[in-house]
């Protein structure tokens, strides 16, 4: 019988032989799709069943958005079967609404398979450079199922479908499931650092690292619980909320007194918990590394100085898209195996002549991938931009570096989030210093000339005039890039750039108030008018 470790190791083997043709590959996988769903009403109107080529397919099936598909996935959702996909959905996936309402995708059992293909190299290739960490690891997801459908299917997160999925693998079962699909954010949190505490630990991952980051400053708040429960071995000290989990968690919990102990002196010694002094087999950390999380690598690197932090895998509740083969890389190579990819230039018009293969990417360009997959998703056009961060073999290596359709224009600035991202980047290199967190936001003047101002929301402990130096790298540069930016500054409309050092934490209690808060994208610009309030500590303008 196949191991889960087999499976992924498989994977491995069958992307990295994927990567020597790739063209053959995704055009085996496309006439899989083509052949599986042709009897579907999708694939009758487009008549898959005749299309033999790539050629033919791109001929036959326009590009869309999800406003195409939403008729599809309502009737998919009413309980019809063979609309997109073949059968019925098994599963929804709801994105996390970050620019918009939250979309649904319909998942089948075949999307399992997509995700071993996503996920299965990356843990082999972890436990090939670090033996045992994929068995010791602890990896945040959101919840599988949030509600259901009116005919009973769950609706979630994809990150929770892909835990559920490959949960025969220790990565991706680290907890009792209730623990992973409670809603109450304290009392799954809590359990999480019991648990982690209870043992030693070898490997933390989330996709964004502010989350790691954030779950081990919690210690310091309710470390003296945490302390008792561990002498225990009960589950019973902390929130409320934990006595839900108390039944499933019994098993798996027995009193450590010497945890405790080594928790409280670390706490009494430092004034704070030190995750690498009470971790300290910890090797290796799974996170994106890409877009505005690499903002907060820094941070995560310090508390585990010895750790190698090391690329997640990229996707998203529409497809599967980048896997890392390297420990050194941001992004990773296509999901060949997974998802028919082809490629817009982000500057280009979503129209059919303009897109691409893998083998025409140039470097210097960014592109927004177009999938073809079984969800049901057919030459979807997604607005996350790639860009060419290295070659492997001669193929691209794609990092995420920005998000199409953020854009601000409030007094006909058309300041996009490209530009605050470059904005932001010129800013750490110009000043030396990078924030926790940070988002940049528009704000209502009401007792100035100008109308607005745009204003950078900071988390970090800089002095206030390393912090001027900052904004104004971040004026300059956003001045250098938008000329209508310019044109209002000098016409009065908008004021000079701002900066507002906000209190720690910040930004964690803003992620913990949303309903995914795992699985939250925190974009780089933020479109709504930004309201300054009691935990915006100081106020630094530009001089």
């Amino acid at each position: 019988m196949m191991t889960a470790d087999d499976e992924f190791t498989q994977a491995e083997h069958r992307l990295r032989a994927a990567l020597r043709d790739p063209a053959t590959t995704q055009a085996m996988l496309l006439r899989d799709i083509l052949v599986t769903n042709q009897d579907t009403d999708f694939g009758r109107r487009h008549d898959f069943a005749s299309i033999g080529d790539v050629a033919t397919f791109r001929e036959r099936v326009p590009l869309a958005s999800y406003a195409d598909f939403a008729p599809h996935v309502a009737r998919m959702i009413a309980g019809e079967r063979d609309v997109l996909f073949e059968g019925h959905a098994t599963f929804f996936g709801s994105t996390s609404g970050t620019t918009a309402a939250p979309k649904l995708v319909g998942f089948n059992p075949r999307v399992r398979n997509e995700y071993v293909h996503l996920l299965g190299p990356m843990v082999s290739c972890l436990e090939r450079d670090h033996p045992g960490a994929s068995r010791t690891a602890l990896l945040l997801t959101a919840q599988f199922e949030e509600t259901t459908s009116p005919t009973g299917v769950p609706i979630g997160n994809a990150s929770g479908f892909g835990r559920r999925s490959l949960d025969a693998h220790p990565y991706f079962r680290f907890l009792p499931e209730v623990v992973y699909e409670s809603h109450d954010t304290d009392a799954r949190t809590y359990t999480m650092l019991l648990f982690a505490l209870a043992r030693p630990m070898r490997c933390f991952a989330s996709l964004f690292p502010i989350l790691l980051i954030n779950l081990f400053k919690r210690v310091d708040e309710v470390a003296a619980a945490l302390a008792d429960d561990l002498e225990r071995g009960r589950l019973e000290a902390g929130p409320p909320g934990i006595r839900a989990f108390a039944s499933h968690c019994a098993p798996r919990l027995g009193p450590m007194p010497a945890a405790a102990t080594r928790l409280r002196e670390i706490i009494r010694t430092h004034g704070r918990f030190v995750p690498s002094e009470y971790w300290p087999d910890v090797s290796a950390l799974h996170v994106w590394k890409g877009g505005t999380a690499k903002h907060a690598l820094p941070e995560l690197q310090a508390m585990f100085p010895r750790a190698e932090i090391r690329p997640m895998s990229s996707g998203s509740t529409e497809a599967a898209l980048m896997v890392p083969l390297e420990r050194t890389w941001i992004g990773g190579v296509p999901a060949l195996c997974s998802t028919v990819i082809e490629f817009l230039p982000a500057d280009a018009a979503p129209d059919a002549t303009n897109v691409v293969t893998l083998a025409d990417l140039v470097d210097g360009r960014g592109y927004r991938l177009v999938v073809t997959n079984h969800r049901g998703m057919y030459r979807y056009v997604m607005e996350d931009v790639f860009v060419i961060e290295d070659r492997y073999h001669g193929v691209p290596i794609l990092r995420i570096d920005h998000r199409l359709g953020i854009v601000s224009s409030l007094t006909g600035e058309k300041v996009t989030e490209e530009q605050v991202s470059h904005a932001i980047d010129h800013a750490i290199a110009a000043s030396g210093i990078a924030p926790t967190a940070f988002q940049v936001a528009p704000e209502q003047l009401t007792a100035a000339k100008a109308s607005y101002r745009y204003a950078i929301l900071f988390e970090g402990a800089q002095s206030s005039d390393v912090l001027r130096r900052f904004v104004r790298a971040f004026e300059d540069d956003l001045c250098a890039h938008n000329s209508q930016y310019v044109l209002n500054r000098n016409l009065g409309a908008l004021g000079p750039a701002v900066l507002y050092r906000v209190n720690a934490g910040y930004f964690d209690a803003k992620i913990r108030t949303h309903r995914r808060e795992i699985q939250l994208k925190r974009t780089a610009l933020d479109t709504t008018l930004l309201v300054a309030d009691q935990a915006f500590a100081e106020l630094v303008t530009v001089v």
